[in-house]
């Protein structure tokens, strides 16, 4: 359907991964410290560090499937 450049695709997938890896060190760190300091956190930042998680696997798992058919395919 269109023509898409397969080694920019991939690199914008690692820039998304990137983004969701430091997503998830900020949300449950920022949770940890909350914990250790006050003995109270908001419930937000444990589903935004989750949903981070999510999606680096989900990105991962698309850089290695892409990889893996791009190495098939030569």
């Amino acid at each position: 359907m269109f023509n898409f450049d397969r080694s920019s695709y991939i690199s914008y997938l690692k820039l998304v991964r990137n983004v969701s890896i430091l997503g998830i060190i900020v949300f449950f760190g920022y949770y940890l410290t909350l914990q250790l300091q006050a003995g109270t956190a908001q419930i937000g930042y444990i589903y935004a560090g989750f949903a981070s998680a999510i999606g680096t696997a989900i990105t991962s798992y698309s850089i290695i499937k892409m990889k893996r058919n791009a190495a098939g395919s030569r």
